[in-house]
């Protein structure tokens, strides 16, 4: 650059003498005209005009000329990518005036991929589609497919850029940290009542990389090992990432069997089947703000049976929402912070999703909509501490069949309580966490309070309109490296439930294997 400035220098004496007869011991310097920008530049002509305008019809040195040069650099950094420069050329001024700038790009000229062990390179490539050899990497939009590639619960990617010796390109490093994407998981836990069985034993499988296309499929199996025919619940989830558009479609299906137990002379038994469409569209980040936007349609049967004697008096109900949420992560020196917001609206049509079916589910009605939000907030405080916020709920305007109500207990809503105790059509739910430092290896404590309120446009007899869950406790997590995790939380009820006595205790546990 030093030779170049002095080939400039000299060449402006030069014109300077022929010119006006100054001495080199004078400053340099020449009128511009107008800028003329050579190589490729990626701004389009009115963008370049802007940048350079203010400093044409102008006389400048060297210095001024180099600050032009700067200004467009700058613009074509933060506006395209970091991976352009812009000099100054030897100059042909003549009488024209017009002063030459010249755009130099960095092609990736290599690109490298390590760490990987059960992902191949084309995998890993094939999910970064704006990452190609021979062309100027667009910076954004690379960031944005690593994100998206990241989303396969299998695999992590982590891209570097360095400058290649005597290429005059850029070389690209993708670091890799994968698993096996096969993978088994059970889980152990307390989350059943006395009439269904008090323990849940499930079982899944996950292949997270079917046909190497990162196609992601879930199956799981749970049920009470106390009252098997009782309880059994069916899952299937399958995703698959379409990078074109940076986004991932997934589709799932459900079916659970639960035996709920006998309240006098009825029986009430319920159960549920459910499938649904979901698309997942990522966003450009910004600094460390991360975002996406989930568009689903949902298909929800509720078959609900209650025996009086022999009769089945009870009534099943069909729901079909569309749904739009946004959410959004933000990542702070000391900070995580999370939010959604979505709203869903159910589309009439289709057996038991009419007013005659909705007409026996406590004075709901088929046209309803909800608003559903929730925000996270993890603070790291000093000495490895952690205090952890969770708020989440649902707004409507009417009220809602019960499995679109928000529930409110259980262990991961209000502990101390039974699993979804109650529930209401507008309900919120707030959770606090203090996190000791580990103890041992993998090993931590906490004490928490939860807070549940919920409120019923329509109560049945025996409700009342408005309702809170208040607990305390403390707890305990437990992981060994990825493959085992549990927790133990015991928690007192500080408010009446209709299942829960005031002031009564109770442990919630869990435990996870994955392998």
């Amino acid at each position: 650059m030093q030779k170049l400035q002095s080939r400039f220098s000299m060449g402006l004496i030069a014109l300077s003498l022929i010119s006006g007869g100054v001495t080199a011991e004078q400053e340099v310097r020449v009128t511009v005209e107008h800028f003329v920008v050579e190589g490729e530049n990626p701004l389009d002509a009115e963008a370049t005009r802007a940048i350079l305008a203010r400093f044409e019809q102008q006389s400048h040195n060297l210095d001024g000329l180099q600050t032009a040069a700067k200004a467009l650099e700058e613009a074509i950094r933060e506006k395209v990518n970091p991976f352009y420069r812009v000099i100054l050329p030897k100059q042909n001024l003549g009488k024209s005036r017009d002063v030459a700038l010249k755009v130099i790009s960095y092609p990736l000229g290599e690109i490298k991929v390590e760490g990987n062990e059960h992902y191949d390179k084309d995998n890993i490539l094939a999910g970064l589609p704006h990452l190609t050899l021979n062309s100027v990497p667009d910076n954004d939009a690379v960031v944005n497919d690593v994100k998206v590639s990241n989303y396969n619960p299998g695999k992590k990617l982590a891209l570097t850029y360095h400058k290649l010796e005597g290429a005059g390109g850029l070389g690209a490093d993708i670091q890799v940290k994968d698993q096996n994407p096969q993978s088994f998981s059970f889980s152990f836990n307390n989350r059943g009542t006395s009439s269904t069985g008090r323990f849940r034993l499930g079982v899944g499988y996950q292949h997270a990389n079917l046909f190497g296309l990162d196609h992601v499929l879930n199956v799981s199996f749970s049920a009470s090992p106390e009252n098997v025919e009782g309880i059994k619940q069916y899952g299937v989830n399958y995703m698959l990432p379409i990078y074109q558009t940076r986004g991932w479609l997934s589709g799932y299906w459900s079916k659970s069997d639960v035996d709920v137990g006998a309240v006098g002379d009825f029986n009430i038994t319920g159960s549920g089947e459910m499938g649904g469409l979901h698309y997942q569209q990522f966003l450009p980040q910004m600094k460390g703000y991360e975002h996406w936007v989930d568009v689903g349609w949902d298909d929800k049967l509720f078959t609900n049976t209650v025996l009086f004697g022999q009769e089945n008096v009870g009534t099943s109900v069909r729901s079909m929402p569309v749904s739009v949420t946004y959410r959004s992560d933000i990542n702070g020196a000391t900070y995580h912070s999370s939010v959604n917001l979505g709203w869903a609206k159910n589309i009439q049509g289709g057996t038991l999703n009419d007013a005659a079916a909705y007409m026996g589910n406590g004075g709901a009605k088929p046209d309803w909509d909800v608003w559903r939000y929730g925000m996270n907030m993890d603070f790291r405080l000093p000495a490895s501490w952690m205090w952890r916020h969770q708020y989440s709920g649902q707004y409507s305007t009417q009220t809602l069949i019960a499995a679109e109500q928000l529930g409110l207990g259980g262990l991961s809503s209000v502990r101390g309580y039974s699993e979804r105790e109650t529930g209401g059509d507008v309900a919120n739910l707030y959770k606090s966490e203090v996190w000791t430092p580990q103890w041992y290896p993998g090993v931590n404590f906490l004490a928490f309070y939860d807070q549940g309120h919920r409120f019923l446009y329509n109560p049945q007899p025996g409700q009342n309109s408005t309702e809170w869950l208040r607990s305390i406790g403390v707890g305990a997590r437990w992981s060994w490296q990825n493959n085992v995790t549990t927790s133990v939380d015991l928690a007192q009820a500080l408010d009446e439930g209709p299942q829960t006595k005031r002031h009564t205790g109770k442990v919630h546990a869990q435990v996870m294997i994955h392998f």
